[in-house]
């Protein structure tokens, strides 16, 4: 089983707590071409708690007979630490041999007893659950010479995710150092993992406090590395198990990562966004020790942020040398992975590198967005440069005429001074005079101009654009 995560202490229940219900498939209809081809006894009932990367608990379970009965025996069998404050839920995981599973319901835990939940199981639900052996990692800013600024990146794991076996096997991506620009090359694929051998300060500059159940990659809080992701499986198993896909373990494991954005001095505005699912939105949270710009006792003193809403940059903050305070008449600026922060910095302040750290969104996550008439502000939560015209768009205003059609553009040289239109074939073209918005940068989102009256839903999945 995947065990809670690191620090949490909340109290068991001291009797037993079962889970139970009945599962039942509906296939698709048969012009659909979605066979179902396991068995109930084959699903994976799972019952967990959502955190930041996935899903961290796992319950032994059994299926009786063939009325299609599940019962977890959450206390005995999988010794949880129950925390009342969580919702729990349960679900079937899909299984990525025909893409069946069903969709997680909500459990009452309040105290001992059971509760009851039948479960359908449906083409194209449930979640994707990592291979037994992966570990979750958690990742963080620290500081490591104890003087008050962040300057090493921080991996920790639960204790009990080793399962007795000792400290995890770690893993990074190959061919990491080739970047330049920080701008996302996250890929997925079996062989792109290389395992982390050197802990001693040599080729990846990683310190291992095994004791403590983590790892430090000094040196890489506004410098090193322009992006780096870390997974781990627990120790002694191979990265050759894999499952019904052919994904091995370390495929399936969650991923965690920090990326270094450039940040322009002098006067001048630099657009950024946290390609992660679980960065904070509160501002002092996000960037922590890094905005040590000088003290502006106000807002025309300061380097200033902003974060889009109702159409505009209508939230907004200032650093008065210790913290970020909201700049009066608006709002506080807060973060948004799906849209973007514009920083401003005064004159004279120099060029910075700012680290943001995350966990990894999968590629074969979706994201959804409510595209407004007039302006809107738009970044991809994915750890990947990706091609503007491969995600499909098949809404919005399409011409030849780019008077007539929906606009992006995109950041460079301190403004908005990239520009496409959607033309008539539904792929975007540069604006005459303008060089063309080709990518969505993970550190650089894109300025939207929908013509459409009311909302356009726009769904992104990226896997299906091809990218793993």
């Amino acid at each position: 089983m995947l065990a809670a995560a690191a620090g949490a202490t909340p109290p068991l229940f001291d009797a037993m707590y079962w889970l139970k219900g009945a599962l039942t498939v509906i296939p698709a209809p048969a012009a659909d071409n979605h066979p179902v081809q396991k068995t109930l006894d084959q699903r994976r009932v799972v019952f967990y708690k959502v955190l930041p990367g996935g899903f961290v608990e796992s319950v032994p379970f059994n299926v009786s007979g063939d009325n299609g009965k599940y019962t977890l025996n959450i206390y005995d069998e999988a010794s949880l630490t129950i925390d009342p404050n969580v919702t729990y839920y349960v679900a079937v995981a899909n299984d990525p041999v025909d893409n069946y599973g069903a969709t997680p319901e909500a459990v009452n835990i309040s105290g001992n007893g059971f509760d009851v939940k039948n479960l359908d199981i449906v083409y194209g639900a449930g979640p994707i659950i990592p291979l037994d052996g992966a570990i979750q990692l958690f990742i963080s800013r620290f500081d490591s010479d104890n003087n008050g600024s962040e300057d090493s990146i921080k991996i920790s794991w639960d204790p009990a995710q080793e399962a007795g076996l000792g400290t995890p096997q770690f893993f990074c991506l190959l061919n990491i150092d080739s970047n330049e620009n920080g701008t996302g090359i996250y890929v997925n694929q079996a062989g792109g993992w290389t395992k982390i051998e050197d802990f001693s300060m040599g080729n990846y500059d990683l310190t291992k406090a095994a004791s403590d159940h983590y790892i430090l990659h000094k040196n890489q809080v506004g410098q090193g590395y322009k992006e780096y992701y870390y997974k781990a499986m627990r120790f002694g198993y191979a990265t050759t198990a894999v499952d019904s896909q052919g994904k091995n373990i370390l495929e399936t494991a969650w991923a965690v990562g920090k990326i270094n954005i450039p940040i322009s001095g002098d006067n001048k505005f630099s657009l950024l966004s946290a390609p992660f699912i679980d960065t904070p939105a509160d501002i002092n949270s996000l960037f922590g020790t890094q905005a040590d710009y000088s003290a502006g006792n106000e807002p025309s003193t300061s380097v200033l942020l902003f974060s889009f809403e109702n159409g505009g940059f209508n939230r907004g903050s200032y650093f008065n040398g210790s913290t970020w305070l909201v700049i009066p008449g608006l709002q506080a600026a807060v973060n948004n992975s799906e849209k973007g922060l514009y920083l401003k910095t005064k004159s004279g302040d120099p060029n910075k590198t700012f680290t943001l750290v995350g966990s990894i969104k999968l590629l074969s996550d979706s994201t959804s967005y409510s595209i407004n008439n007039n302006w809107n502000l738009m970044s991809l939560p994915y750890a990947r440069q990706m091609s503007i015209n491969s995600l499909v768009l098949t809404v919005g205003a399409k011409n030849d005429n780019k008077d007539n059609a929906d606009l992006v553009f995109g950041f460079a040289n301190g403004g908005f001074n990239k520009g496409s239109y959607l033309n008539a074939s539904g792929t975007w073209a540069p604006i005459p005079g303008l060089a063309g918005v080709e990518l969505i940068n993970v550190a650089s989102p894109i300025y939207y101009y929908s013509l459409t009256q009311g909302t356009l839903n726009w769904t992104v999945k990226p896997s299906s654009a091809g990218y793993q």
